[in-house]
């Protein structure tokens, strides 16, 4: 599809009363090169996670209204990981949904694991670990053996004398990734979920919309779909009646 690009970077953003205009650089042409383009048109929809639009890396011509980012500014974006771990046999518990491990609060770690294997197909032996908060942000920013050494060591502590082998192990790195810059977003304690109207509300002909602008799903994947749904409504709505928001 000639309007779809991949390997590229949303660079710069700018709107005005007529159209909104996207630079973009895209990576791997050919030995290296990039390519710059701009993209325009009369209404635009942004979806970057609320962690991009924090970090400052995506400059607006002209700046947002300051009610708009207020509203980003007021809304968090948490940090919340899930390692997997592939063995060679099953040692733990498939019967339950969940393994806890009880922790002091000052003491961190691994809390939380799910069995996932036995509930896909082929029955791999698969145990999934999960850790949030500052938890997360240790292990995404730890190197790999460090993270594999915990791991082994909180298992054995649950299940003492287990002889199973880590194949494989698998660690997202939200938190660090330029694209996402976290994993989910929730309100600040001093403002409820209407700041998601606020976050959605367009600028003019900007549209915005993502999981973070959903009032009811904040966080979870059916908040994106439902929040683009609303959002492409809304285009198009504006565009039949030929008017600017």
């Amino acid at each position: 599809d000639s309007h779809l690009r991949l390997n590229t970077r949303v660079t710069s953003v700018h709107h005005s009363d007529r159209c909104v205009c996207v630079t973009t650089i895209t990576a791997g042409i050919g030995r290296g090169a990039t390519r710059e383009e701009q993209f325009c048109g009369r209404y635009g929809i942004l979806t970057f996670s609320i962690g991009v639009l924090h970090d400052g890396s995506l400059p607006f011509q002209p700046d947002l209204p300051h009610w708009k980012r207020d509203a980003i500014h007021d809304i968090r974006f948490g940090h919340f990981t899930k390692i997997f771990m592939l063995f060679n046999e099953t040692f733990w518990d498939t019967s339950v949904l969940y393994i806890g491990r009880a922790l002091m609060p000052a003491e961190g770690g691994y809390p939380l694991f799910q069995p996932l294997g036995h509930l896909l197909d082929g029955k791999p032996h698969l145990l999934m670990a999960i850790v949030s908060g500052v938890d997360a942000l240790k292990v995404d920013s730890q190197d790999v053996g460090t993270t594999r050494g915990q791991l082994l060591a909180t298992l054995q502590s649950l299940y003492p004398g287990y002889r199973a082998e880590l194949l494989d192990l698998l660690i997202p790195d939200w938190a660090q990734d330029p694209l996402y810059r976290g994993s989910y977003s929730y309100p600040g304690v001093r403002r409820g979920a209407q700041l998601g109207r606020l976050a959605a509300a367009p600028v003019g002909n900007l549209f915005f919309s993502g999981e973070a602008t959903s009032d009811k799903y904040y966080g979870y994947v059916h908040g994106a779909y439902t929040a683009g749904v609303d959002t492409a409504n809304a285009v198009m709505e504006a565009s039949c009646s030929g008017t600017l928001l």
